[in-house]
Formats: structure tokens, sequence, C-alpha cells
């Protein structure tokens, strides 16, 4: 799983550097047409007559403002920094690992049926856990989250359950 968190990360850092390179074209090419929706994203915050004006003119009379402006106004994309891919991809290995052997700690203890109770068991816990965390720090409600992720934990362990009988037939 980490190794496909970097790909993606990786990915969408080209993605956002491929439409840099064509922002950076398009002020070059058609300067009034950039230059215009410079003044139609400014428009629609509620500027307008001379701020808007000075506004447009600060932006368009740097061209590393522009390109970034058209970035994160018009495209919507914000650069990633490599060392954030490497973090990200760290942070999904690790929760990947840790969400696959926590489950697996009843079966070194107890009898293999006891002990698929107390996986599913400790499973709900953890999925409830983590999802009253999400909560607390994106300011959900902590109940709901807990139930999205054990809804969404469960349901993918189901998944893989079944597709586990599927292939032992």
């Amino acid at each position: 799983m980490a190794a496909v968190a970097y790909t993606s990360r990786m990915a969408d850092r080209d993605h956002y550097a491929a439409e840099r390179a064509q922002e950076i074209k398009d002020i070059k090419v058609m300067t009034e047409m950039e230059r215009q929706d410079i003044v139609d994203i400014y428009s629609a915050k509620g500027f307008k007559g001379k701020l808007l004006d000075d506004i447009v003119e600060h932006i368009t009379s740097d061209n590393k403002l522009w390109v970034d402006t058209m970035m994160r106004e018009e495209i919507n994309l914000l650069p990633i920094v490599k060392n954030d891919v490497y973090i990200y991809s760290f942070t999904v290995g690790l929760s990947t690992l840790g969400g696959a052997l926590l489950p697996m700690i009843p079966f070194f203890f107890l009898d293999v049926h006891v002990a698929i109770i107390s996986s599913l068991i400790l499973s709900v816990f953890i999925l409830a856990g983590i999802g009253v965390y999400k909560a607390k720090m994106t300011l959900g409600k902590p109940l709901k989250s807990a139930i999205q992720m054990v809804i969404i934990g469960m349901g993918a362990a189901i998944a893989g359950y079944l597709i586990g009988l599927a292939f032992k037939s």
C-alpha cells in the first residue's frame, strides 16, 4: 500500500508539473485570455472597480505569482513537495501494516473459533476508535464517523473474506 500511495502521489506531482507548464505556456501565448481569467476569478470574489484593477495588475505583473494564482484559483491544484510524498507513503504503509496485524493478535493466544470472534470485536473497536479520532481531528461528529469507519472497514473485511472463499473453491 505504501508503494501504491507513493506512486499515486508522484503521479499527482507529475500532473501538477504538467498543468503548471501548460499555464506558463498559456500566459505567454494567450496573455489577454489568461488576464481575463484573473479578472473573472477576483470579480467572483466580490472585488470591483479600482481595487479589482489593482489586484489584477499586481498579479499579472509577476509571472510566478500569476502562474501560482492560476494553479490555485483556476485549476484548484496545490504543489506537492517530495518530502510530503515520502511522509504520506510511510503513513499509509504503517497504517496498512497496523490494520493488518492488529486483528491477528487474538490468533496468537486463543483457539481459532474464539480468535475469529475476538478479532472481529477488536477490529470493530479499533475502527470505531479511528473514526472518533478522525472526527476530533476534522471537527466531524464522533459517533457518525465511528459508524462510517466500522461499516467501511468491516465491509472491506467481508469482501476480502468472500473473495478468499471464491478462490478457495
